[in-house]
């Protein structure tokens, strides 16, 4: 019998999103409340990292990002937990990438969300403090994230 891979609609799990393999599942399980998750674009420079990496390859940074927040609670306020890369020849432009990642954020955390946006050095000093990094081959520049993961509460027993 011929298997097909999980790229091809063959999945082993139910309602987890493919693309969130078991080394990427286990490492967003141990990170623990206000740890630090990079979503790092092609042109991050990976070479100074001292966490753990795990590259997903061809993928889109909205794909990445839509797959990690089905699994993944952002701190309170949301605002304050999306952190985005600065475009230094226009600060305040966001990359279609991070247009992209902006919707899709706000499908997960609501129509007001927002991205924080530190300077640009602030940003690369919190990326290298993070507890994981998501490799993208995203080739848009300057489409980096930061996500502090948030509390997962009990459910009330009924």
């Amino acid at each position: 019998m011929m298997r097909r891979s999980h790229l091809e609609g063959d999945v082993m799990l139910r309602g987890i999103d493919p693309l969130l393999r078991g080394e990427l599942l286990h490492l967003l399980d141990d990170m623990g409340h206000t740890d630090r998750l990079l979503l790092a674009d092609a042109n991050f420079p990976l070479i100074r990292a001292t966490c753990p990496v795990v590259r997903l390859g061809e993928v889109r940074m909205s794909r990445t990002l839509d797959a990690v927040l089905s699994v993944f609670p952002l701190d309170e306020p949301v605002d304050g937990a999306v952190t985005r890369m600065v475009d230094p020849a226009d600060p305040e432009a966001l990359s279609p990438a991070l247009q992209d990642c902006l919707g899709v954020l706000r499908c997960h955390a609501g129509e007001g969300t927002r991205f924080r946006t530190p300077p640009r050095e602030v940003f690369y000093e919190e990326a290298m403090q993070a507890a994981a990094i998501i490799h993208v081959l995203e080739p848009l520049p300057a489409s980096c994230l930061i996500l502090t993961k948030g509390v997962i509460y009990p459910h009330a027993a009924g």
